[in-house]
């Protein structure tokens, strides 16, 4: 169940941009309106959770063949180069904008605006209070907005945990080269490392 905090942020923001949630603008009566923004829901949500799903398999195989191949200073080269590549890739495949996003960015093209950055607050006062994180929709005027958890895995550590202790000194060194605004470390696995963000034009 979402966060109270979440649901008065988001309803403040279809507040602002003018969107009445209880106004479809058609003649459908109330329980067939119900019943369609039901279904549009459940499919949003399905297919958002397909595409992260399918975006985080991709960018983690690459990932790890890269370390396997040329170690960890080699993936966070290829990442510099490749991930955002390897995102849009899977977002031209569902003809969607997949976005890997968070308060504490490494690449600036990752950086959250202030509806991403509500959730994830929300987000990390749920797990502060023990509280399962669900992913959530957000209607906007022309899209849908699905916004899901990324939860810090093991094989992050070796470019986000805590450096002298996940991080080696000259893989932070690669770090430092390559990301020099880098905030994206001292995590710790099971961490809240930011959302997913994938919009879907409303048909």
């Amino acid at each position: 169940m979402a966060n109270l905090l979440i649901r008065i942020i988001i309803l403040f923001f279809l507040i602002t941009i003018g969107i009445s949630c209880g106004n479809s603008g058609n003649k459908l009566d109330k329980k067939e309106d119900k019943a369609r923004s039901e279904k549009e829901q459940e499919y949003y949500l399905d297919q958002g959770k397909i595409i992260a799903s399918k975006t985080f398999e991709t960018l983690s195989k690459e990932l790890s063949v890269k370390i396997g191949e040329e170690g960890v200073a080699g993936a966070i080269k290829y990442c510099n180069v490749n991930a955002l590549g390897l995102t849009d890739s899977i977002a031209d495949l569902y003809s969607v904008e997949v976005k890997r996003v968070s308060d504490k960015i490494r690449n600036q093209n990752n950086r959250a605006d202030s509806i991403e950055l509500a959730v994830i607050s929300g987000y990390r006062d749920m797990m502060s209070k023990g509280e399962q994180l669900e992913p959530i929709l957000v209607q906007e005027a022309a899209k849908v907005r699905f916004m899901a958890p990324i939860i810090l895995k093991e094989l992050c550590l070796n470019c986000h945990g805590v450096p002298g202790t996940n991080i080696l000194d000259q893989n932070m060194e690669v770090i430092n080269q390559y990301y020099p605004q880098d905030r994206a470390i001292d995590y710790s696995l099971g961490d809240l490392r930011g959302i997913w963000s994938i919009s879907f034009s409303k048909q």
